[in-house]
């Protein structure tokens, strides 16, 4: 039973392997009509039944990426996927200290297989041909061409449920150019920070620009505000007291209808301004949004 990027897997043989254990044998895709084993042989014993059956990997090409961020939920056995697809994965993970700058950094070392790419192609290669009778472009000579053209390797979260992480590669044309150690084994790729990585980031400048607005002033002028209100209301009932002992007909009639519009007018413009400090403090400091 194994819970991974996939879901949840569960594989039984029998009822006897699932309480006392065993190993199962099976003939691999292609040879189901392969001889017998003679006496003796050696079998390879897989982890489990994908891993048994998958094509080997006859072509292998190791690289290192160094991540400068926390790297929790990324294993040993990670894959590294190419948009989506699989074709390696994480063989070891290792952290670097600088005693000059206190830097911390997280070295990881991927196996790469070329083959499962180029396998899925269409059309071309992963290799580059040169003029007529040129030898194949160097697997260094590639990955520069490629690097120079934006691949960039990156820390995604492949579960959200399960907090596992696998490395993702892909091609970023704005990322900067990177100058990198011809001689280095294994081979290192660039990397880009995570897009997890980049959203906290944009939470704590968030967090901090909140944190500096003056709160605290913006209530009492919200209290002075209501009290305004207040006010205006015990003006309004005052007014229209006096207004009931004019008739329909008294010459100051239109004169106090015309009074009254102005000040409910007043009434409306001060009650919009609370209600929008109410919901937008920052405005007292940024202006209206």
């Amino acid at each position: 039973m194994s819970l991974d990027t996939a879901g949840v897997k569960v594989e039984v043989e029998s009822l006897v392997t699932l309480f006392l254990g065993g190993i199962s044998f099976e003939p691999a895709p292609g040879l189901e009509d392969a001889p017998v084993a003679p006496a003796s042989h050696r079998f390879i014993l897989f982890r489990n039944r994908d891993e048994a059956m998958k094509p080997p990997d006859a072509e292998t090409e190791d690289y290192t990426v160094v991540f400068r961020q926390s790297v929790r939920g990324l294993a040993v056995g990670a894959p590294v996927e190419f948009r989506g697809l699989p074709f390696g994965e994480v063989t070891r993970i290792r952290l670097d200290y600088d005693p000059e700058t206190f830097e911390f950094a997280t070295p990881v070392d991927l196996r790469l297989y070329p083959g499962r790419l180029r396998a899925r192609l269409r059309r071309g290669s992963l290799d580059a041909r040169g003029a007529a009778g040129t030898p194949l472009e160097s697997v260094d000579a590639r990955m520069r061409r490629m690097i120079d053209h934006g691949l960039r390797a990156q820390l995604r979260t492949a579960s959200v449920l399960t907090g596992q992480r696998f490395v993702a590669m892909d091609f970023f044309p704005a990322a900067p150019r990177v100058k990198l150690d011809p001689v280095r084994r294994p081979r290192e790729i660039p990397t880009m920070p995570g897009e997890d990585e980049d959203l906290q980031a944009a939470l704590a400048g968030v967090a901090r620009k909140v944190s500096r607005l003056p709160l605290e002033e913006v209530g009492p002028i919200l209290g002075d505000v209501r009290r305004v209100l207040g006010n205006a209301n015990a003006a309004f009932t005052n007014v229209d007291a006096a207004v009931s002992q004019f008739g329909p007909s008294s010459p100051r009639q239109a004169d106090l209808d015309d009074v009254l519009q102005q000040v409910a007018r007043a009434a409306r413009s001060v009650r919009a301004l609370a209600d929008s400090l109410e919901r937008h403090p920052e405005s007292l400091i940024r202006g209206r949004p």
